[in-house]
């Protein structure tokens, strides 16, 4: 993008990268679902991109202007039972048919990564049919969010549920 007054992508100057202000932090996941049976054999039933919500960046910005309040980071995952009617969106703050159940995630982080993860033993939610998933703070403002084929949660198998966010800035 140049820096011309129309902010335009067909400058002839593309050298020029844009004022930091103009550049923007942008988030992305993939949550991967591994199934472990009894005999320790294990397969992913979910590999997917997840959509960054809205509450995600306001607690951000909230962080990097020093209003975050305590609890504005992830406090838990949760899963949804129903096949979404539509798509996920930035702008979703709840799961389309929420579980009750709340699991705390490990939390591990690296430059510019936070990773989340949660093992649903082989005694938690079976015979739960699971399409959906979010990342939730203290306050239930849900920071991210997926959608994705119906799988039921069988007894005797593990689930490994792992979320990575990244952030990066847009140049």
């Amino acid at each position: 993008m140049c820096q011309c007054s129309k902010k335009c992508s067909n400058c002839s100057d593309k050298s020029n990268k844009p004022p930091l202000t103009e550049q923007l932090p942008q988030a992305t996941g993939k949550v991967t679902i591994t199934e472990i049976d009894e005999k320790g054999n294990s397969r992913v039933i979910v590999e997917d991109q997840n959509i960054v919500t809205n509450g995600a960046y306001e607690a951000m910005m909230n962080f990097m202007a020093g209003t975050a309040t305590s609890g504005s980071s992830v406090s838990y995952m949760q899963f949804g039972s129903n096949t979404p009617n539509s798509s996920v969106a930035q702008s979703d703050t709840a799961l389309f048919t929420a579980i009750p159940q709340q699991f705390t995630p490990t939390i591990t982080t690296g430059t510019g990564t936070a990773t989340f993860a949660v093992t649903l033993t082989n005694t938690q939610l079976n015979g739960t049919v699971i399409a959906e998933a979010g990342l939730f703070d203290a306050s239930s403002n849900m920071l991210a969010h997926i959608a994705f084929g119906a799988s039921t949660k069988q007894s005797g198998y593990t689930w490994v549920v792992t979320w990575q966010l990244s952030f990066t800035i847009i140049l």
